[in-house]
């Protein structure tokens, strides 16, 4: 495999701030090929994963250098159809195989966890760490590592699932010979929030913020405000839709609705305010992630036309299949297409190939940004176990939506507890006291221990100390689902409690990992 060598593009902007994801504190357990070294930058490191199409070992890459693999997963990945989504919190990626089961690849332990033994149609994630499906006729699943969720709908037809970016899900029904009704639920809670009925869409389109949902019908197109389910615009276009793309912030949409031209329309004047010629008919659209180039598909055949977003200027066409996973921008502006076996990556500004991964076209590439792959402490990975003066229970704070804190056990367990407290262990003296234990070799700042998952990534969403944002850890007090915030973990207890006061907020620290 050729390693790409070519001058990097200037610093990113547009979604390059979205993509810009906080550290996580763990890598991955799989075969390290070739450790990280270049962990000294500031921001994450930009990554390629790639699994073989028929299935096997997951691989990843430091971008461009595609040539020595920095990471190999300890098991095989299943035949897989598309990579869905990453959560850089967890360090899980989200996977979708042909035959129709989900799954996500750990990049930190280097597991392959299927999210469940059954077949599911229409998968989709929004974050990597939920995904949604159809099981069925009538049962909308949502699988997460820390448990399953079901919602049983009978005598609907349920045509398409949008996961949002704040745990909610939009389900659109075939309602009647020309209506769809969207509605709208937050898991675990099965109450139905929102609804709207609307002719039934020919295209949709979200946007990465999250904040809209885009429906065309015919030459209408319907912009709906996903908090609410409110139509926020609704603008006639000069021809029939066949494509849409808005840009990763969403201020603007690119509409094909003419034989050679795509239509720009801003959300804020509402109106049409820029065409661009192109030399045919596009049937797709595709947005560079950093939102700095839009791939339009030609129907003529294998071509892909390359149009500037900041300056909707047409830049020419290059060659290569058109995939689910490629042709994509990568993080220095290259785009990276199919053609024969090979995958080659050729310059947007001048359209010259500037690389090439020799028999990489077999892969499903996925594109993200995330520095896990880092070296880490040694013995950083080891479970903390915690115990109660010698009782075998484990007992959890947790903040619940009242922000009291409550604690996760029954009466009994309470009351040997408190007796525990009430009684101090007797020391023998006379007797050779042990030696002190070892050190610990990492502590953990906590912040919060709650029984809901979006409430703690709420939480986990508003504390930043020193660039670093806290992140969420699934775990079991007894037989309760509880969700830690935390931060670290750090290699001494200063550090951790430096970082700790320095959050502004009530803390307690301890040694070990979550």
């Amino acid at each position: 495999m050729t390693h790409l060598r070519y001058s990097p593009k200037p610093a990113l902007t547009g979604r390059a701030v979205l993509f810009a994801f906080a550290a996580v504190t763990a890598c991955g357990r799989g075969s390290d090929d070739g450790p990280l070294t270049k962990g000294t930058l500031a921001g994450p490191d930009p990554i390629v994963v790639r699994v073989a199409r028929k299935g096997g070992k997951a691989r990843a890459y430091r971008y461009p250098e595609l040539d020595s693999a920095v990471w190999t997963s300890a098991q095989n990945v299943p035949a897989v159809s598309l990579l869905m989504a990453f959560d850089h919190e967890n360090g899980l990626l989200a996977y979708a195989d042909s035959s129709g089961m989900a799954g996500w690849i750990d990049l930190r332990l280097g597991s392959v966890r299927p999210a469940t033994r059954k077949r599911v149609t229409l998968p989709a994630t929004a974050d990597g760490w939920s995904v949604f499906g159809i099981s069925g006729k009538s049962d909308i699943v949502r699988f997460t590592p820390a448990g399953d969720w079901t919602l049983s709908v009978k005598n609907r037809v349920i045509s398409d699932l949008l996961p949002q970016e704040d745990g909610t899900l939009l389900v659109l029904f075939d309602d009647g010979d020309s209506k769809t009704l969207v509605m709208r639920v937050r898991p675990p809670d099965s109450r139905w929030l929102d609804s709207l009925e609307m002719d039934r869409p020919d295209h949709v389109a979200r946007t990465d913020v999250g904040d809209r949902v885009y429906f065309s019908v015919g030459q209408r197109l319907h912009a709906v405000s996903t908090a609410n389910l409110r139509e926020a615009a609704n603008l006639r276009i000069s021809g029939e839709i066949t494509a849409l793309a808005p840009t990763p912030s969403g201020d603007r949409i690119y509409v094909v609705s003419h034989s050679d031209a795509i239509d720009v329309y801003d959300r804020y004047r509402n109106e049409v305010v820029a065409r661009v010629q192109v030399p045919g008919v596009v049937t797709e659209l595709r947005m560079d992630g950093f939102g700095r180039y839009l791939l339009a598909r030609s129907a003529l055949g294998d071509t892909t036309w390359v149009i500037s977003t900041g300056s909707n200027r047409f830049l020419g066409a290059i060659a290569g299949k058109w995939r689910t996973d490629l042709p994509a921008v990568g993080f220095d502006g290259a785009i990276a297409t199919v053609r024969g076996s090979d995958v080659v990556f050729v310059d947007a500004t001048n359209l010259q190939e500037v690389g090439r991964a020799k028999g990489a076209a077999n892969d499903v590439w996925y594109f993200m940004q995330w520095n896990g792959f880092r070296p880490r402490a040694q013995g950083i990975d080891q479970p903390v176990q915690f115990s109660w003066r010698g009782q075998d229970s484990v007992m959890a704070a947790a903040l619940g939506d009242t922000g009291r804190i409550a604690f996760v056990g029954n009466a009994a367990d309470s009351a040997k507890r408190a007796a525990a407290l009430q009684a101090p262990t007797r020391i023998d003296t006379a007797r050779a006291t042990a030696p002190p234990p070892p050190a610990s070799t990492s502590w953990t700042v906590s912040f919060a221990v709650v029984l809901s998952e979006d409430r703690a990534r709420s939480v986990a969403r508003e504390i930043v100390v020193e660039g670093e944002r806290a992140h969420v850890v699934p775990g079991k007090s007894g037989e309760t689902d509880v969700f830690r915030v935390v931060l670290g973990p750090f290699r001494t207890r200063s550090d951790a409690e430096r970082v700790g006061k320095a959050s502004g907020r009530q803390y307690w620290v301890y040694d070990g990992v979550p």
